[in-house]
């Protein structure tokens, strides 16, 4: 900066600040804009998953009311489940699914009353992200469960019970 009279100052050798400034201010910008696309990604996935595991747990709990076979349940769920999320999201869609089976004493006032199930279906996979991921070495997984109660008493999955 160099005094052109006692009073005006000239700027005309500070001309590079301007470029150096507006990288560094979109390079926030773009990751800004980058970690909202994973954001809205992620949300996707998780909607996305959430709903095959109500459609899940629905279907086999129909399954289970017609017939007695517990042994249905991981076949259906690894057909069913992992062609609905490899249909959306590619190859990289590989969800981990868990049934859990617990027998539960419903009370008067649920309008049942008596001894059920409730069957729960758990399915998770890793999120696709592209700079969020970067800050979490472990990655991020996403995960969505549903319950729902198996009418019939007569049936027990306890022994199909699995995770994986």
């Amino acid at each position: 900066m160099r005094k052109n009279s006692e009073y005006t100052l000239d700027y005309s050798d500070e001309c590079g600040a301007t470029l150096v400034e507006f990288t560094l201010a979109s390079a926030f910008f773009i990751m800004l804009i980058g970690m909202i696309v994973d954001i809205g990604i992620g949300m996707h996935n998780y909607m996305l998953l959430d709903h095959a595991t109500e459609d899940l747990t629905r279907e086999i709990a129909v399954d289970l009311n017609s017939r007695n076979d517990c042994s249905a349940i991981r076949p259906l769920l690894y057909s069913k489940g992992n062609r609905y999320i490899t249909q959306v999201l590619g190859a990289d869609g590989r969800p981990v699914w868990a049934m859990r089976w617990r027998p539960t004493q419903l009370g008067g006032a649920s309008g049942l009353g008596g001894s059920y199930a409730v069957m729960e279906i758990e399915g998770r996979f890793p999120a696709q992200c592209y700079f969020l991921c970067t800050l979490f070495p472990n990655g991020i997984k996403i995960s969505a469960s549903s319950e729902i109660v198996i009418e019939r008493n007569d049936v027990d999955c306890t022994a199909e019970m699995f995770e994986t």
